[in-house]
């Protein structure tokens, strides 16, 4: 028999896993992560996406947790807003990658924890500014970037080009799919699994009291670093053979809420 008691750290991703395609969190899945909590269960957020983009969900559910983001290159503890752990790309790596980016024409997402820039504005940053009224810095020339502290690159489109060049150059840097258009770089051993072994540690849990819940090729170090990694049914088949279990729902079905109600509650 499950002992309910028991404490646990469990770490969510939100796109593909706890948002429905729409965005939203439903209200079973919102009622499920509520009832964990109340069963000693620590939530974690362990999302690609930047800072500022991730509290757009939280903020707007009242989440009080903690927060992972970047692919793991940030971790903060929202009730406080303290800095646990963050670790930016070096200056050089990320300089070249916006250089090549910039000559290639490759559209690029270029994040500090407050920074955001682009190096030129196609039709889904347009639509991203107008809904979101955040505008983003135009980069140019790869010099503009000097002086940031640069925690995640993301390309878009013709990824492959940014991911051999990485390889071909040997660059000291971590790269993953936070879906199946986009490359996200972040600094050296930087992933969702490390960022949760870090919190982890931080906290006193044990790999035994640790689950987690994801959709993606960025969610399978997060796996690894569970006792229990569950995949969500609208994960692609070979995320899925990282997973301990695999819900019979996807994202828009509550699988998360099938997920909690079968290890947590």
């Amino acid at each position: 028999m499950r002992n309910c008691d028991r404490k646990k750290l469990l770490a969510i991703d939100l796109d593909g896993t706890l948002l429905r395609d729409s965005g939203d969190i439903t209200e079973g899945n919102l009622k499920s992560l509520k009832k964990a909590s109340e069963k000693n269960t620590t939530i974690v957020i362990a999302t690609g996406r930047a800072f500022f983009n991730a509290l757009r969900v939280i903020d707007r559910y009242g989440f009080n947790c903690y927060l992972i983001c970047f692919n793991g290159a940030l971790i903060v503890n929202l009730k406080n807003n303290e800095e646990i752990f963050s670790k930016a790309m070096e200056k050089e790596a990320a300089q070249k990658i916006v250089d090549l980016c910039i000559r290639e024409k490759l559209p690029l997402h270029v994040f500090g924890r407050t920074y955001w820039g682009i190096n030129f504005m196609d039709e889904a940053v347009k639509e991203f500014v107008e809904k979101q009224n955040i505008h983003p810095n135009i980069i140019r020339d790869a010099r503009q970037i000097e002086d940031i502290d640069i925690i995640n690159l993301v390309g878009i489109g013709k990824v492959d080009k940014i991911s051999e060049f990485i390889v071909k150059n040997n660059m000291k840097v971590s790269f993953t799919n936070s879906d199946k258009e986009s490359i996200d770089v972040m600094g050296e051993n930087v992933n969702k699994g490390n960022a949760l072994e870090i919190l982890a540690d931080k906290l006193n849990f044990r790999k035994e009291e640790i689950i987690s819940i994801g959709n993606y090729y960025n969610d399978v170090e997060m796996f690894k670093m569970s006792n229990v990694g569950i995949a969500i049914q609208n994960s692609p088949d070979d995320v899925k053979l990282h997973a301990d279990y695999v819900t019979q729902n996807s994202n828009n079905e509550e699988g998360v809420k099938e997920a909690i109600e079968k290890f947590i509650l």
